[in-house]
């Protein structure tokens, strides 16, 4: 009998620790700053419950994001030209989240989540993009002047709220979604939705 209790007992813990952990791969939309920069992010995160409802996720993740101000002209010659001013912003960063599930079945789990970041930012966008034209300057074509007040790489420091939802279509392998808001000290903003895969062990 004692045997017997103690094998179900390394059974029940063996399955418990197995699905104590998880790594999951998020790919989906962003909008970068007021929204007006539209581009995409992923990140590949491990989670650890220590908890049935409680976990911990450390991540690296990444986004890019284009945007355009655009600017037609023509030479007096006839031609057009596209002469729009067009910039990308793209960075890297690695994240650590606190979880709570709150639900969690075998088949749903609802999550929040908060924690912080570490970010390196490049971008090829300047703080102020002047047009001057034709009156102004007396060519037959728009000059453009940029001004640049701030660093084109940055590193910075943020936070960073999330809801996600993961359903499960086996018994190890989830399927969901997973929303997000994040800001930093380099005062940008990202507003992520993700669809995600997870996988358990």
């Amino acid at each position: 009998m004692k045997v017997k209790v103690l094998f179900l007992f390394i059974v029940i813990n063996h399955v418990v620790h197995a699905q104590s952990r998880q790594l999951q791969f998020s790919f989906g939309s962003s909008k970068h700053g007021t929204g007006d920069i539209k581009g995409l992010s992923y990140k590949f995160d491990y989670t650890k419950y220590f908890k049935k409802k409680l976990s911990w996720q450390i991540g690296l993740g990444g986004d890019i994001h284009d945007g355009v101000t655009p600017l037609y002209f023509e030479y007096p010659a006839g031609n057009q030209i596209d002469g729009s001013y067009k910039y990308t912003t793209a960075g890297l960063q690695l994240g650590m989240d606190i979880r709570y599930s709150i639900l969690k079945t075998d088949l749903h789990e609802i999550v929040l989540s908060a924690g912080g970041l570490v970010r390196y930012q490049t971008s090829s966008s300047s703080d102020v993009i002047n047009i001057l034209y034709s009156p102004i300057t007396n060519l037959p074509y728009p000059v453009i002047v940029l001004e640049n007040t701030t660093p084109q790489k940055t590193i910075s420091v943020g936070a960073t709220p999330k809801f996600g939802y993961n359903y499960t279509i086996k018994k190890k392998i989830a399927i969901g979604f997973l929303s997000g808001f994040q800001f930093d000290t380099n005062g940008d903003t990202i507003l992520q939705f993700f669809l995600t895969l997870s996988r358990r062990f």
